[in-house]
């Protein structure tokens, strides 16, 4: 029953992922310079498997090489609220499938997870907050956290690819025909809804799942 209806929720997981990247990369991408970090940090996480925080550390040594050349400023944002619910939902699936379909491990998943998300930002707002409101007039760290936050855009693009393989084609990439019909119809409903009518996500969690409950039922 509870896969049944997770078979409706991970497709709106995918939406909400992508509507993400969307949100993100239209505030974070503003030149030629952001979509070339964010495409490399991409390839690299997709395709390398290098962690985010060398990619990080990577692009911090480009944006310092870059300011020598370039001398401009963009508005730096956060990685949106969503993400942090995916990755708790990523963790209550881990916990879900890796142990036997256990309940209780899987709820220790999803709370390990959250924990372990939030703790790391509560830590670098309460200390680094005084450091970023004393730089706020330097240009050059400020171009520096804004391809800092344009590479967060590629490793978004990296999660929504690892998830929407599993999610699109959960037999394997054989062919377009291997994918699957149902979540492929509520993936692109549910970006429907939240490019055309900015639904709310607790609204599409719970509509999702009526969703796998009905995908339950008719099957």
């Amino acid at each position: 029953m509870l896969i049944a209806l997770f078979s409706g929720l991970k497709p709106a997981v995918l939406a909400i992922i992508i509507f993400a990247t969307f949100r993100v990369g239209q505030k974070s991408l503003v030149s030629t310079w952001h979509y070339l970090v964010a495409l490399a940090a991409f390839l690299l996480s997709y395709f390398a498997g290098v962690p985010m925080p060398w990619i990080i550390v990577g692009v911090i040594a480009v944006g310092l090489l870059l300011y020598a050349i370039l001398s401009k400023t963009s508005k730096i944002d956060a990685i949106p609220g969503p993400l942090v619910v995916v990755l708790a939902y990523v963790g209550f699936m881990a916990g879900f499938n890796h142990f036997h379909q256990s309940y209780s491990v899987a709820a220790i998943g999803l709370i390990t997870t959250a924990y372990f998300t939030f703790l790391p930002n509560f830590a670098l707002i309460f200390v680094g907050a005084p450091l970023i409101e004393r730089t706020q007039k330097n240009t050059c760290i400020q171009f520096i956290l804004s391809l800092v936050t344009a590479s967060i855009v590629g490793v978004i693009v990296n999660l929504a690819c690892y998830l929407g393989i599993g999610i699109l084609f959960p037999s394997g990439v054989s062919s377009w025909y291997a994918i699957e019909p149902m979540a492929l119809v509520w993936v692109l409903f549910s970006l429907f809804l939240l490019f055309k009518y900015k639904i709310g996500m607790l609204k599409l969690i719970l509509l999702s799942l009526a969703y796998g409950f009905l995908l339950f039922l008719w099957q």
